[in-house]
Order: C-alpha cells, then structure tokens, then sequence
C-alpha cells in the first residue's frame, strides 16, 4: 500500500538481469527490457518480469512479480451508517484501499451504488467487509484487481461492466 524499492539478484557470477514492467517477456532484444542495475521503485500497481542472462548458459527462467499499491481512502470522502454499510464515496482516486474503521465504526459492508463508475483500476476491502451491495462496485471497466479476503457475499450486478476484473482475491 506503500511505495518500497524491489531487488533482484541472480545467483549466477556474471549474469545481466533484464526486466519489463509492459508484461512483455524480457529478453536482450525487447527494446522495452531494460537491465537492472539498482533497486526499482515501485510506486503504483506493477506486474514485473525478470530473466538473467549470462554467457555459456540457458536463460533463466522468467521470474514474474506483481504489486498493488493501492492508497487509503480519506475517512472524509466515505459515509458509513452506524451498522458499519458505506453509502457513498467522494474522492476521485483510482486505486484504493478501504479501511477497516471509518470514524471509529468497523467497516461491513459496501452499500449499493457506492463506487459505481468511479475509474476504479484497483480496490482493497478489509478483512471486515463480508458483502457488497447491488452495483456497488458496478460500471469501472478498467478495474482489474479486488482483495476482498473476507467477502462472503455480493449483490446482483455487483461488479457489472467491469469488464477487464481478472483477479479477486
């Protein structure tokens, strides 16, 4: 949720390590593979793949890392209810991370219509969120990834038109 630099090492004396973050297979004739020489900042969602070379060998195998750096919401731009169902959103970030208390109430549940059509790429709901109501999330279609760990159930069109959603965890 936080920026941080990535290291990449091989064991290999005298091997160059390429890397892409286009989800393009590094390699030395990529001309978007570029050779790591120093930790990498990674200061938004990435997907990183990584091959080292070295003279006399095979390549590597393809090393594949992949981040989330999602932010937190500002409990000023959510409105919870006392029974702890978020009703709206105000803010305008496209990656987003939801916390488990809002003004001090634990979050349960995201209410209908809450983030729908926000240009939502990215979304981590608390491990105390259990459900999402109708569209709640409905009408992002470039959101890609949902960490919702203790989601037990969602609503009808819940995640409607999200069109490129891969991943909910």
């Amino acid at each position: 949720r936080e920026d941080f630099e990535l290291s990449i090492s091989c064991q290999t004396p005298g091997s160059v390590i390429y890397y892409t973050t286009d989800e393009t297979v590094p390699s030395k004739s990529n001309e978007n593979a570029q050779i790591y020489d120093k930790p990498i900042l990674i200061n938004k969602t990435t997907k990183l793949l990584a091959v080292a070379y070295c003279e006399g060998y095979y390549r590597s195998s393809i090393a594949d890392f992949s981040a989330i750096v999602a932010p937190y919401a500002d409990e000023s731009e959510l409105t919870i209810d006392l029974n702890g169902i978020i009703s709206s959103y105000s803010g305008s970030a496209t990656s987003l991370s939801i916390p488990e208390t809002i003004n001090g109430i634990t979050v349960k549940e995201l209410g209908d219509g809450v983030f729908k059509n926000k240009n939502l790429t990215e979304l981590i709901l608390p491990k105390t969120l259990t459900a999402v109501g109708k569209e709640s999330v409905a009408e992002n279609p470039d959101l890609k990834t949902i960490i919702a760990y203790g989601l037990e159930s969602a609503e009808e069109k819940a995640f409607f038109n999200c069109i490129w959603l891969k991943n909910i965890y």
